[in-house]
């Protein structure tokens, strides 16, 4: 949502019609994705939760999507495959050429890495946020004139709400949810999370906590901590104006990172 932001408001702007499309994995971050653009609040829902198993929720997704003339996938999720498998006439991938070159190709982040290199495969065009991920499609053999370098639209959706301040608070803004890290993982980070607070008692350790199960399983030891606020998900503009101003930020979202790099953000 943060990263089509700025595509929707460019459709809008040159007078294009669109229309969104949810999975509905994620019901209730939905509503706040609308003070991004006004567009979410008015998605087509394709009611497709996801069970647990990507690929079986790929192929439902790919069902629920059917035929799409045209159609436009950011990133390397589930639903990005499963919207490039229902074959629209033709795919555009932003945030295309993405690549960790991990010793097992295809397999780190498993499934994130294969989703997107399959995407790239049949994406007819996209956007590449740098020339290092052009150059990725170019080794692979695409036609990379396609594939422009634009930059990362989540950046220009962050500057589109806020601009890097040299003013600091003393919160540690705190993000966790990648699958990878769930189970043994995620307690052991949190373990270390409330190491940290305990040891720093003058800075203020703020967890938006994701809702995926997983994820809330893992932090349900971690209440009562004085300095510790656990709180439910936070719509992206509130965050993003709690993140420019954070002390440090703990994370393992990418898009996160990106953000708190582009605002000077350790």
């Amino acid at each position: 949502a943060v990263k089509l932001a700025p595509i929707l408001r460019e459709f809008r702007r040159r007078g294009h019609a669109f229309r969104l499309l949810c999975s509905d994995q994620h019901t209730d971050l939905l509503a706040s994705a609308a003070t991004l653009d006004p567009a979410y609040a008015e998605a087509e829902h394709l009611r497709v939760p996801n069970t647990g198993d990507p690929f079986q929720f790929v192929a439902r997704l790919a069902r629920a999507v059917g035929h799409r003339e045209h159609l436009i996938v950011q990133g390397d999720t589930a639903t990005v495959f499963g919207g490039a498998c229902a074959q629209p006439d033709f795919l555009y991938h932003v945030e295309a050429g993405v690549r960790t070159n991990a010793p097992q190709p295809w397999m780190n982040p498993w499934p994130e890495e294969m989703f997107r290199v399959a995407v790239g495969c049949w994406a007819q065009a996209g956007a590449c946020a740098s020339p290092n991920n052009r150059r990725h499609l170019q080794d692979e053999g695409h036609a990379i004139e396609s594939f422009p370098v634009t930059g990362n639209p989540g950046i220009d959706q962050l500057y589109h709400t806020v601009q890097p301040t040299s003013h600091r608070t003393n919160t540690v803004l705190i993000t966790l949810h990648r699958r990878e890290s769930h189970g043994p993982y995620l307690r052991a980070i949190g373990q270390g999370i409330a190491s940290l607070a305990a040891s720093h008692a003058h800075l203020s350790f703020v967890w938006p906590v994701h809702p995926n199960p997983h994820v809330q399983q893992s932090v349900r030891e971690l209440h009562g901590m004085p300095n510790l606020r656990l709180l439910q998900p936070m719509e992206p503009t509130a965050f993003i104006h709690l993140l420019a101003t954070a002390h440090a930020v703990i994370t393992d979202s990418g898009g996160v990172q990106e953000e708190a790099a582009a605002l000077g953000i350790h």
